[in-house]
């Protein structure tokens, strides 16, 4: 009787049924066509973010946002494309081909660190100054300092600077400076720097909108060859600016800025395409101003913008070579926020009569400003 009852459990449970309920087959399948659908959904944002941050569209309020969250946005369509692959959805591989593409957009791959002592070593950095100058913190200025002993020759490209800290910057570094306020009756502004080999001069106050908001335009002029080089120092607008201009209510607690932005989107959405309007009539301005110079230049600052953003296309145009790509290692990210958004809204372009040697380096473990500083440096055999 137990030998018989052995073979009627042995005929109940035999090895071709399945041994998962099945019940539960339809509940696998509708769970994979999620799946599909979600990684789908995901690549199509990487060549999506590609197109409304290109020329073809170029004055919307996404344009911002997208060129921010860029990266993230690419790696993500990376996993996507990954998990179509694992299901074996081979339609996915032009897409990836598309995606690995645009995430080495704004890689640079230069392993050159050589440089001679006579170069010129270049650094531009918002240093937040209203913040870190007024912390009895000299952190700014042991960064600097440090810096200046790698090369004999300096020019420091430097925004956010209070106007009462100018002269006490100037002598703790031991530079000639130039210093001009983004607006007058500002007490903010930008400012220029060199070592003494340099000569020094302002030239006419430049504007970069309609509203009186400008930047800093000096020529530098070696006193042993007599050679010249022209320094723009750029802050282009943050949404700060514009939604000052704008008098869209400005709030520090992010809480009550969320709140607002939901409950007038139309407003808060406009301040984003605003400020893309606005970016784009600045570099026409600097262009204008670039393309009637003789002498070699240095364009230089915060652009509040990442290098996604239809604008730096239009600095290109200008045959303006960009220091990280030429020279850097990595995506060179100058901000952070969130431990989410990393990006590089700060840059360092030049003419081609200058030529980028040694390295350029993003500082990313300098905690001064919510900017990290930036330094490259020149070959000096143009002022021969």
């Amino acid at each position: 009787m137990e030998h018989k009852a052995t073979l009627s459990n042995q005929t109940m449970t035999s090895p071709s049924d399945p041994l998962i309920p099945q019940s539960s087959k339809p509940k696998q399948g509708w769970l994979k066509r999620v799946a599909i659908f979600v990684c789908w959904v995901l690549v199509q944002l990487s060549w999506t973010s590609w197109f409304l941050t290109s020329t073809w569209i170029e004055q919307g309020f996404w344009t911002l946002p997208i060129g921010l969250l860029f990266i993230p946005v690419q790696w993500s369509s990376f996993f996507g494309c990954v998990g179509l692959l694992m299901m074996k959805r081979w339609a996915v591989l032009p897409f990836l081909f598309v995606n690995l593409w645009l995430i080495k957009h704004d890689i640079a791959v230069s392993f050159s660190k050589n440089f001679d002592k006579e170069d010129i070593g270049v650094m531009t950095w918002n240093i937040e100054g209203k913040t870190a100058l007024n912390d009895g913190s000299s952190c700014v200025t042991d960064f600097i300092n440090k810096w200046q002993t790698n090369g004999k020759r300096q020019i420091l490209i430097i925004q956010e600077v209070p106007q009462n800290k100018v002269r006490s910057l100037e002598q703790s570094l031991n530079l000639s400076c130039s210093f001009q306020t983004y607006e007058q009756g500002w007490t903010l502004g930008a400012m220029v720097c060199s070592d003494p080999k340099w000569t020094i001069k302002p030239w006419k106050q430049r504007p970069l909108d309609n509203t009186g908001y400008r930047y800093l335009f000096v020529e530098l002029m070696d006193q042993e060859t007599q050679g010249k080089i022209n320094v723009l120092n750029l802050h282009l607008q943050s949404l700060a600016k514009v939604a000052i201009e704008d008098k869209v209510p400005q709030s520090k607690d992010v809480v009550t800025q969320v709140r607002r932005a939901f409950t007038s989107p139309r407003k808060y959405l406009g301040l984003l395409t605003d400020q893309n309007i606005e970016h784009q009539k600045s570099i026409l301005k600097v262009g204008t101003t670039q393309t009637q110079l003789k002498d070699p230049s240095i364009i230089a600052g915060d652009f509040n913008t990442p290098p996604q953003v239809p604008i730096h296309k239009k600095m290109r145009e200008l045959n303006l070579q960009d220091a990280h790509l030429e020279r850097g290692l990595g995506w060179g990210f100058t901000i952070s926020k969130f431990g989410l958004i990393f990006s590089r809204i700060d840059f360092l372009y030049a003419t081609e009569q200058l030529n980028w040697v040694g390295r350029t380096q993003t500082h990313s473990s300098v905690t001064c400003s919510d900017h990290k500083p930036i330094t490259a440096w020149i070959d000096a055999d143009f002022l021969q």
